[in-house]
């Protein structure tokens, strides 16, 4: 079985500072889905679109890119939004909640990391260099056994309060969009 999962980012098309951290869990966690096993079982096509900036997540444009994916595609598509918990503020609190609502009507899954998915990789919060910082973690991926894997995989829980500095649930909505497609 082949689905196409369509994630889409923050940051902007130009910059593309959270591919490489996305490309080395799926390449690490799901790498039979990527098609690097062996063949058998579910193939997932992953595309990428880019809001350029959290607050663009229901623009024209953003929309535009995710319906350019499913339109040229026959089959089954996912799309997981991909958001960064700067703070857990009130106003990021209540900024998640409308994007949880609007992306469930939609049919959409969101994942969120806290602070940042850079975070999550070691990396500080220090918004000056994301695209250094993901040029030098894109030349040399760290190994799989230096990330914990707990931080990757936390429950698909919107509460920002479920997660703690340097994790995400983008891994267990994978997981669980895997497991939706094998039943």
């Amino acid at each position: 079985m082949e689905i196409q999962v369509v994630l889409v980012f923050e940051t902007s098309k130009l910059k593309r500072t959270d591919d490489a951290y996305y490309q080395w869990m799926l390449k690490n966690y799901f790498p039979n889905e990527m098609g690097h096993g062996n063949g058998c079982g579910l193939q997932i096509l992953f595309h990428y679109a880019y809001m350029s900036g959290k607050t663009n997540y229901k623009h024209r444009e953003t929309l535009k890119q995710i319906n350019s994916y499913v339109k040229g595609y026959s089959g089954k598509t996912f799309v997981v939004y991909c958001f960064d918990i700067d703070t857990k503020t009130k106003s990021d609190k209540e900024f998640i909640e409308g994007v949880s609502s609007w992306c469930e009507k939609s049919g959409y899954y969101v994942s969120l990391a806290l602070p940042e998915i850079e975070a999550v990789f070691g990396y500080g919060a220090d918004k000056g260099d994301k695209v250094c910082r993901m040029r030098l973690f894109a030349k040399r991926y760290p190994r799989k056994d230096s990330i914990s894997k707990k931080n990757l995989f936390m429950p698909c829980s919107l509460d920002p309060d479920a997660l703690s500095y340097g994790q995400t649930n983008f891994c267990s909505i994978i997981e669980s969009i895997v497991d939706v497609c094998n039943r």
